[in-house]
């Protein structure tokens, strides 16, 4: 971890950035270092208890919007989001974002609750395993590094 965190290590120009975010989904998978379902190592992703996605996107992003869903006009769902959720026989559209957005699976304020994702919501949450010691202990040992470094990169820009 160090040096990959280390702004003046040398060593860090011998590794790929490839080889790079891979050792650093191992560090905090724990178990199973290298079974992702592409972003977020499954072991990790298990003891997920947040009630909504909150996935970020950029400009040119395919996202969608249930009308049938939706609250509010503005109610937006990634991909995975959208097609894990019930949404058969319903008024949606699917569109390439023009300035970026964030998905909004799992909050009450702006969509049905009948139109969340498995994964989202304040009912997909209640029997969530609880994250073991191990996993927690390297994360609570990595996070202060990373926000140093981050805060170094910062400074540098």
């Amino acid at each position: 971890m160090n040096i990959f965190l280390n702004p003046c290590n040398e060593r860090i120009g011998y590794y790929t950035r490839p080889l790079t975010e891979q050792a650093c989904r191992g560090l905090f998978s724990a178990t199973e270092p290298f079974k992702t379902d592409g972003h977020v190592p499954c072991s990790v992703l298990r003891y997920d208890n947040a009630t909504t996605c909150g996935l970020v996107w950029t400009a040119n992003f395919v996202a969608y919007r249930c009308r049938t869903c939706g609250i509010s006009p503005c109610m937006s769902l990634c991909a995975e989001c959208f097609q894990k959720g019930n949404h058969d026989g319903h008024d949606f559209n699917m569109f390439r974002s023009q300035a970026g957005g964030a998905c909004d699976c799992g909050d009450t304020n702006v969509m049905k609750e009948t139109g969340f994702c498995e994964r989202h919501g304040p009912k997909a949450q209640v029997n969530k395993p609880v994250a073991p010691n191990d996993l927690v202990c390297v994360a609570e040992a990595a996070m202060p590094r990373i926000v140093l470094r981050l805060i170094q990169h910062l400074r540098e820009s």
